[in-house]
């Protein structure tokens, strides 16, 4: 567990205070403020399971370029069928992937994130903030806000898998999405977007209902 927040002379949990002390994990690992030189993935997950938990960070600056080992979620990788960690109050600002998922890109695995923003990402592919593919990622409390894509999908972009033999799909339980663009007009699929793996019978991907309080307002 790697939690955020704290000065350093604290001996209690309690005792920190995350909006005095940032914790920021950054891609700005090079020449301080040259964007193109940033590390590729500020976080990347493989076997890791869901007691593996970051908790109150702020990911910002990662730089998923065509020359990566992946050229896709700049501030977090997640790949694999048994990468489940838990990120919780995490923020994702200003990450960039050349390819998809300027954020967050998810194959096969299935990871939570409870109270967790995404902020003024960016892809030259589809979805802006997340890309999923298969794996039954959930997303809890979420707000996905002016995130933009040069595909489909401004915020959230995924493969809708259809039927029994396929993976599951994501859950997004109340959760913000606005101000998202991509390459389309302004309606849902600039939010949100997918296409579709056919395997009878259907289990649809899906969006529930909006939290009345936006926490970047």
């Amino acid at each position: 567990m790697v939690r955020g927040g704290f000065a350093g002379s604290e001996i209690s949990i309690t005792q920190r205070d995350p909006a005095q002390h940032v914790t920021v994990l950054s891609g700005d690992i090079n020449t301080p403020g040259v964007f193109s030189d940033n590390c590729h993935h500020v976080l990347f997950f493989s076997n890791q399971d869901a007691t593996t938990i970051l908790e109150t960070c702020v990911i910002t600056g990662g730089n998923a370029l065509p020359s990566a080992f992946n050229s896709r979620g700049g501030g977090a990788l997640i790949l694999g069928l048994t990468a489940s960690p838990t990120l919780i109050n995490c923020r994702f600002v200003g990450n960039f992937a050349a390819d998809d998922a300027g954020a967050v890109y998810i194959e096969d695995g299935t990871p939570a994130f409870v109270n967790c923003t995404f902020v003024g990402n960016s892809t030259g592919g589809n979805g802006g903030a997340v890309r999923s593919t298969r794996g039954a990622v959930r997303f809890t409390n979420c707000t996905f806000a002016r995130n933009t894509a040069g595909g489909a999908g401004g915020a959230y972009f995924t493969t809708e898998h259809e039927g029994n033999n396929c993976f599951a799909n994501p859950v997004l339980d109340n959760c913000i999405f606005r101000d998202n663009s991509d390459s389309g007009p302004q309606d849902q699929s600039a939010q949100f977007d997918f296409d579709t793996f056919l395997c009878p019978p259907e289990r649809p991907a899906g969006i529930s209902a909006l939290v009345p309080t936006d926490p970047i307002a």
